[in-house]
């Protein structure tokens, strides 16, 4: 969007301050939204910053002079005249004739009027707003659905088939094996349910490992200690082990426990989370964020509805604040973004094939590895309607 303003400061007194105090109001909030704006006062044209579009005409309550400039989109009119009881008969015919020869503009007047005066500009096509902060919100939404509205076609979204959901939320281990089906990727792991199990796979994956306990009643293992870090060695297995074992049982004394997860454990790449939500209106909906503070304390986030492609899934990434961390900032390898789209794009459509007793899916966190290394979910929790 374009934003063109223009005003007319022949008024002088108490009325012409409330005007420039309104306006003043509504520009706050035009650089808050990042429209950008094109002031034209008397002859001298002053930008503002960055992105978006509308015309601006304020004063008076007269005729808003939309000249339809090229690449104005809105027009938006700051006025006003408590006191007036009926517009004068040049004001009417001016923004009726400024109204028509431009059809297809949103015009928007911020405007203290008599009810009667607000009503004949409704009547002529304008929107109305006695503030005009929610003037410019209302035109920047305008604008945004246009924006949405113009996008071409994206890529479709993965195919998956069919989804089988258990009766129960399903434990970690599970919930991978649920996800893998989509091509959702996960470290290299087994579930082991004796002390020497543990050890055989923890030398068949390779040290170091991670290990976890496996519950489907134990949703958030970190909370109890149910996650063991830099197990280098056998002796490192055995031990840890039974702590898992004594930790689960204590915390969870009712819990179903399956026995220990051990997984290889992933360095060098950039913890991200992936999720999905089941709104009530929308239906599914995905999640992207970077991990740790970035979204506990940021909520540096992006939400789209599923199912989407790839090239979507790329632009939610990319949208983030948080996104250059992935792009190689600061010397740091770049991550591996496209494989990062992929797990996130097939996420969307997990979600819409596992249909709507799929509740939550939170993959907290996900690596994404060095530029062609992959992603990987390092832990799955998935919620389900019993």
């Amino acid at each position: 969007m374009h934003l063109e303003v223009k005003t007319q400061p022949e008024q002088r007194g108490q009325k012409q301050q409330h005007i420039e105090d309104r306006d003043k109001v509504g520009r706050n909030k035009i650089h808050e939204e990042g429209i950008l704006a094109k002031n034209n006062v008397q002859g001298q044209d002053e930008e503002y910053p960055p992105h978006r579009n509308v015309q601006e005409s304020g004063g008076h309550s007269g005729p808003l002079l939309y000249r339809g400039n090229p690449g104005v989109d809105f027009g938006l009119g700051a006025a006003c005249d408590p006191a007036a009881q009926s517009p004068a008969a040049e004001d009417i015919v001016g923004n009726k004739i400024a109204r028509n020869k431009h059809p297809d503009c949103i015009f928007a007047l911020s405007l203290m009027a008599s009810r009667e005066l607000i009503r004949q500009y409704e009547e002529d096509g304008f929107a109305v707003f006695e503030d005009p902060a929610r003037a410019v919100v209302a035109i920047e939404a305008m604008g945004q659905f246009g924006r949405a509205f113009a996008k071409p076609a994206g890529l479709p979204a993965p195919v998956v088939g069919a989804v089988q959901l258990p009766t129960s939320n399903p434990s970690e281990a599970e919930a991978k094996q649920l996800l893998a089906s989509a091509g959702i990727a996960s470290a290299p792991e087994e579930v082991c349910t004796t002390i020497d199990a543990a050890v055989r796979a923890a030398e068949k994956i390779g040290f170091p490992v991670v290990m976890k306990i496996v519950s489907p009643d134990i949703l958030h293992k970190s909370e109890i200690g149910g996650v063991l870090l830099d197990i280098v060695d056998a002796d490192g297995v055995r031990a840890g082990f039974d702590l898992l074992m004594q930790r689960g049982k204590a915390a969870a004394p009712q819990a179903r426990l399956d026995g220990v997860l051990v997984a290889k454990q992933l360095k060098g790449g950039v913890e991200c989370i992936l999720g999905i939500h089941q709104d009530p209106v929308f239906g599914p909906v995905a999640m992207f964020g970077l991990g740790g503070i970035f979204v506990e304390i940021l909520q540096d986030v992006v939400l789209h509805r599923c199912p989407f492609g790839p090239d979507v899934a790329e632009q939610m990434i990319l949208s983030i604040k948080g996104a250059p961390l992935l792009q190689g900032a600061r010397g740091r390898p770049k991550a591996d973004v496209k494989a990062l789209a992929q797990m996130l794009s097939r996420l969307s459509a997990f979600a819409v094939a596992a249909g709507p007793r799929l509740q939550s899916i939170d993959l907290n966190p996900v690596l994404a590895m060095p530029e062609g290394q992959g992603a990987y979910a390092v832990d799955a929790v998935i919620e389900v309607a019993e």
